[in-house]
């Protein structure tokens, strides 16, 4: 490990721990729902609010059921557009359960202060991701469009 990613780690670990408003987060919540938040907004590409998510329709259940996945539980979309309809695959958007919604919530919360605390003065979605995934470990943001170019 370079000297340089090591002082990356001791920072992002210290910011992670603390939570909203202050609070720390406990191991718990920092690795099974804030760090896995935090992945899949990377992967939705923008930031997820109350008004970006739509309850799927009996359609998407049936095909979730199809490729055997449990729909005893309601599933939401994450759309940036929420007036469009969902795509016709579940696989083209971001499914998520009642219980992972929140967990979104807090990772967007999470990545806007974090970028605004390393100096992002932009509100756009796509800066503030850009500008987390500079400072963050690549785990979050690898295989999406903020994935930062390491030098060779």
């Amino acid at each position: 490990m370079r000297k340089d990613d090591a002082d990356e780690t001791r920072i992002v670990v210290r910011i992670c721990f603390s939570g909203s408003e202050g609070k720390s987060l406990n191991l718990y919540e920092m690795f099974f729902e804030l760090i896995p938040g935090i992945q899949a907004v990377y992967e939705l590409g923008f930031l997820p609010g109350e008004e970006h998510i739509v309850e799927v329709g009996e359609d998407y259940h049936e095909r979730l059921k199809a490729q055997g996945i449990d729909i005893t539980q309601r599933w939401f979309a994450a759309l940036q557009d929420p007036n469009a309809e969902p795509p016709g695959s579940p696989n083209e958007i971001g499914l998520f359960t009642e219980e992972q919604i929140p967990r979104l919530f807090k990772a967007a919360e999470f990545l806007r202060r974090y970028a605004k605390k390393n100096g992002c003065i932009s509100d756009k979605d796509e800066d503030i991701l850009f500008s987390a995934a500079r400072i963050l470990p690549d785990v979050f943001s690898e295989g999406t469009q903020f994935a930062r170019k390491r030098e060779q």
